[in-house]
């Protein structure tokens, strides 16, 4: 479940997660801002508490247990209950409380926030199949001069191209689509990002290193080369959107190119973010680059609350794509779309 704790006071507090059944037993989680608040994914039973900022890890000043149908953890004591943020806060906690009576599960995502306005493929049922047609065809070799008209249309497909998404499930909505991108695609994209891989980090305000992912990460924007800017315009197709919003200083991030050695991991997280902000995550395109060694490596992309609870895994192969949604259309995050990179048993992922 995706819970959220809120620091109401002035100052900066440190954030643990304590499990006496590890070792060291008291993990840092990192700071929490002042008057702000974190979202994590976790469960119920799990226990966190607070500490000064710098402080020794055991010296708690407070700390609370996850439980069954509350997701909002207000830090006590509260230095000023009439503070505007505090009273938004409670305001808060008494919209979650009745959209949990309302709805039977939780609102876990920012609040206020209104429904998205971006197009949102339907999932009527397993086996769906939306068409989409593309002019932003395949690149299948890389001219030395793209300017070079000759040497361009030699190195691309003539005409346009037909994607099929097909659904794969309706709870959280998944969706696989094959044949995305060439292989010569998929080849300059690892090229590009293998210069700058560094280790992957996790969670807000630029994250940090931690053993929930260890895998290596790199950014790579629309405009670094002219067959990232096509794949961009094919993205906007295949999901249904003005291409124009595809900019990192508009309505999308960098391409976040990841890359797992053996016994690396992403564990089960979710792609929206409440850290106070407005803005969210809407949809996740993933992009698989190359084919796994065989169907025991690994590697694959699990959804643990999919399929009512009995899961989904899935890696499409190379030059194929997952795309699926991490908000439901009220605006609310869509707590099914948990998912992991599950560990990496054999040869690479990218």
């Amino acid at each position: 479940m995706s819970i959220r704790m809120v620091n109401p006071n002035n100052k900066y507090y440190d954030v643990y997660w304590f499990n006496e059944y590890r070792n060291p037993s008291r993990i840092f989680k990192g700071p929490i801002k002042p008057k702000s608040l974190r979202s994590t994914n976790s469960y119920e039973g799990h226990v966190f508490y607070f500490t000064e900022r710098g402080a020794n890890p055991e010296d708690e000043l407070w700390r609370f247990k996850v439980t069954k149908g509350q997701n909002m953890y207000i830090f006590d004591p509260v230095l000023d209950d009439t503070d505007p943020f505090y009273v938004k806060v409670k305001e808060q906690k008494d919209f979650l409380e009745q959209y949990q009576k309302n709805n039977g599960y939780a609102w876990i995502h920012h609040y206020p926030r209104p429904k998205p306005f971006l197009n949102m493929w339907s999932a009527q049922g397993i086996g769906q199949i939306h068409k989409i047609n593309t002019e932003e065809t395949f690149w299948n070799c890389i001219p030395d001069n793209f300017k070079n008209n000759e040497q361009a249309s030699a190195c691309r497909d003539e005409g346009s191209m037909e994607m099929k998404i097909e659904v794969i499930s309706q709870e959280p909505r998944i969706f696989v689509i094959e044949n995305v991108m060439s292989d010569t695609e998929a080849q300059l994209i690892i090229d590009l990002a293998s210069a700058k891989l560094v280790r992957s980090r996790a969670g807000g305000d630029g994250g940090m290193e931690d053993d929930t992912r260890t895998s290596r990460t790199a950014w790579l924007d629309r405009t670094e080369h002219p067959v990232m800017d096509t794949i961009y315009r094919r993205a906007a197709d295949l999901l249904g959107i003005d291409e124009n919003l595809l900019y990192s200083q508009k309505n999308v991030e960098s391409m976040q190119v990841v890359h797992y050695d053996v016994g690396q991991e992403y564990k089960a997280h979710h792609d929206f973010g409440d850290h106070g902000e407005i803005t969210s995550r809407l949809i996740t395109l993933l992009f698989y680059l190359n084919d796994m060694v065989d169907d025991e490596s690994g590697g694959q992309t699990m959804f643990p609350k999919a399929n009512n609870g009995k899961g989904i895994s899935v890696h499409p192969g190379k030059s194929n794509a997952v795309l699926f949604y991490d908000l439901l259309p009220d605006g609310n995050g869509d707590d099914k779309s948990l998912h992991e990179a599950v560990k990496l048993l054999k040869g690479e992922k990218w």
